[in-house]
C-alpha cells in the first residue's frame, strides 16, 4: 500500500494492488503516506522504515503512558511503576513492533495522546487542549481503524466522568465535528469511491458474537508470565479500586469489549496496568502493614539512603519481567521471516508469469498469524488465494467461513483434500507451494507422485509444483 502510493503521485488510490484481489484502499492512510514522505525525502528504503518506526512510535507510546498514568493516578509514582509495566509486560509490545504495528503503534500512540489531551480538557477547562484534543482524535481515526472507534468511545467515557457541564459538551461537539473535518479527506474519498461498503464488511471481522463477560474475565485472568506476578497485582489493584470506590479504570476494563472486540483486549491492557501498579504501590503494602509491622513494605522513612522492602520488591519485578520479555522477543524473532523464505518469493517472482495464482500450504492454522502467507503478495508480487488479510475489506459476513476455510486447508493430507477445498471455495490455482518444515508431509508424498502436478522448484526448505492440468485446460 506504501508502494501504491508512489504510483499514484501521493493522491488516494482507489483499491490497493496487494494479491490482486482489487481490495478497496479503505484502511487508514496516515502511516502509509508517513513512510512515503520518509522514504522519498531521505533514500530510506520502505522495508527499513517498517522495521523501525514501529519500535521507534512504540517507546514513544512508552513516555506519554507514564503521563497518562501519572494523571489518573495522581501520581508520578504510581505512573512509572504502570508505564514499566506497561513496557514490560511479555508480549504486550508484540503487535505494536512488528510490519503491521505501523499502523497498530501510531493508533496506539495517538490514542494515548488523545485520552490525556481530552481528560486534561473536560478535568481543567483549559481551552488550548481544544486544538490538541481534535488534532490527536483525527490522527487516530486516520492510524488504524480500530483505535479511532475505541479512541470515540473513550472520549464519550471521559465526559460521563469528567465532562457533564456546559462548557464541556460544547467543547466535546467542537472536538467531534472537527475530528471528522480534518479526517474527512480520507474517509470522504473511500466513500465516494467505494460507498460504506468496505466499512461494513470490515466490521464483520470484528468478533461481536462472542461472549463479553467470558472475554472480560479472560483478559482480566490471564497470566502473561510464567510467574502470575501481574495477575495478582492486576487482582489486588482492583479489589483496592472497588473499596476506594475509584471505578473510572474499572470502567475502562470492560469497556472496550462493549465497543468493538477483536482489539479490546488492547485497549483494556492500558487500565490494567495502572490497576496493577496501585496493586503494588497501595494494596499489597496496606496488606502486609496489617499482617506483620507498621512499617513492612512502605519502608523505614527515617533512613532517607537505606534500601526500603518496597524498591527490593519493586526492582525484582522489573528485572524479572525484564527477563521474561526478552525471552518472549526472542521467540518473536524466530517467527519472521527467514532469508530463505525471501528467496523463495524472489524465485516465483522472477520466474512465473505475473498472473499466476499460488496455494500456499504452510502447515499453520492461524491464517492472520501466518507470515509467510501474509507477506507473499507483497514480496512475491503473485495472488495468494491462501491469504486472509484483506479479505475483510472484501468478504462481509463471509470473512470467517473462509478463515475457517483456510484454517483446513492447511490440515490436508491428499489431494483429493485440496480439490474439493478448490470446488468448494470456488478458487482456481496454477501452483502449490508447500513449506516442507511444517506442511504434512503426507502432501509432500502425495504431489510427488501425482502426474498431474510437475516439480518446477525444490530446496531443503520448500517445493513448488506446477498444476498441469492448468495448461491442459487452456
Amino acid at each position: 500500500m506504501i508502494l501504491d502510493l508512489r504510483e499514484s503521485g501521493y493522491s488516494l488510490p482507489r483499491t490497493t494492488s496487494y494479491n490482486f484481489l482489487d481490495i478497496p484502499y479503505a484502511y487508514p492512510p496516515f502511516g502509509f503516506y508517513l513512510v512515503r514522505l520518509l522514504s522519498d525525502n531521505f533514500q530510506i528504503s520502505e522495508l527499513s522504515l517498517l522495521r523501525w518506526i514501529p519500535p521507534a512510535v512504540s517507546l514513544t507510546s512508552v513516555l506519554i503512558f507514564y503521563l497518562l498514568a501519572s494523571e489518573f493516578l495522581n501520581s508520578s509514582l504510581r505512573g512509572a511503576v504502570a508505564a514499566s509495566i506497561y513496557a514490560l509486560t511479555p508480549g504486550s509490545f508484540s503487535w505494536f513492533i512488528m510490519g503491521g504495528g505501523l499502523t497498530r503503534a501510531l493508533g496506539s500512540l495517538f490514542l494515548l495522546l488523545s485520552v490525556w489531551s481530552v481528560y486534561h480538557l473536560f478535568r481543567y477547562g483549559n481551552q488550548r487542549f481544544l486544538l490538541f484534543s481534535t488534532l490527536f482524535c483525527a490522527l487516530t481515526v486516520v492510524s488504524h481503524p480500530e483505535a479511532g472507534i475505541h479512541t470515540a468511545a473513550l472520549c464519550a467515557m471521559l465526559w460521563l466522568f469528567y465532562g457533564r457541564t456546559k462548557q464541556n459538551s460544547l467543547y466535546a461537539i467542537i472536538v467531534a465535528i472537527g475530528t471528522l473535518l480534518l479526517s474527512s479527506p480520507w474517509w470522504l474519498t473511500v466513500i465516494m469511491n467505494h460507498g460504506l461498503k468496505p466499512f461494513v464488511s470490515a466490521i464483520h471481522s470484528g468478533l461481536y458474537g462472542t461472549s463479553i463477560i467470558k472475554a472480560i474475565v479472560l483478559n482480566i485472568l490471564s497470566r502473561q508470565s510464567f510467574v502470575p506476578v501481574l495477575l495478582i497485582l492486576r487482582l489486588a489493584g482492583i479489589v483496592w479500586s472497588i473499596w476506594k470506590r475509584q471505578y473510572f479504570l474499572l470502567v475502562w476494563i470492560a469497556f472496550p469489549f462493549f465497543v468493538e472486540p477483536r482489539s479490546a483486549a488492547s485497549v483494556a491492557f492500558y487500565p490494567l496496568c495502572m490497576v496493577a501498579a496501585i496493586g503494588l504501590v497501595d494494596a499489597l503494602p496496606a496488606l502486609f502493614q496489617r499482617i506483620r509491622q507498621p512499617e513492612g513494605l512502605a519502608g523505614d522513612k527515617s533512613g532517607k539512603n537505606k534500601i526500603s522492602w518496597a524498591d527490593i520488591v519493586l526492582y525484582t519485578l522489573l528485572f524479572y519481567l525484564f527477563v521474561e520479555s526478552y525471552l518472549y522477543g526472542f521467540r518473536q524473532i524466530n517467527t519472521s521471516l527467514t532469508g530463505d523464505d525471501r528467496a523463495i518469493m524472489s524465485w516465483v517472482r522472477q520466474n512465473t508469469p505475473g498472473e499466476s495464482r499460488f496455494l500456499i500450504l504452510t502447515g499453520r492454522q492461524g491464517p492472520e498469524i501466518d507470515t509467510f502467507q501474509e507477506w507473499f503478495p507483497a514480496l512475491a508480487a503473485h495472488q495468494s488465494i491462501t491469504t486472509i488479510q484483506g479479505l475483510e475489506w472484501l468478504l462481509g459476513p463471509k470473512f470467517f467461513k473462509r478463515y475457517g476455510e483456510l484454517k483446513t486447508l492447511q490440515t490436508c493430507e491428499n489431494l483429493d483434500c485440496i480439490r474439493s477445498w478448490s470446488i468448494r471455495n470456488n478458487l482456481e490455482f496454477e501452483y502449490i507451494l508447500l513449506l516442507k518444515k511444517d506442511a504434512e508431509s503426507n502432501m509432500y508424498l502425495a504431489l510427488e507422485n501425482d502426474n498431474e502436478y510437475e516439480t518446477v522448484y525444490q530446496t531443503d526448505k520448500a517445493q513448488i509444483y506446477k498444476n498441469l492440468s492448468k495448461d491442459l485446460a487452456q
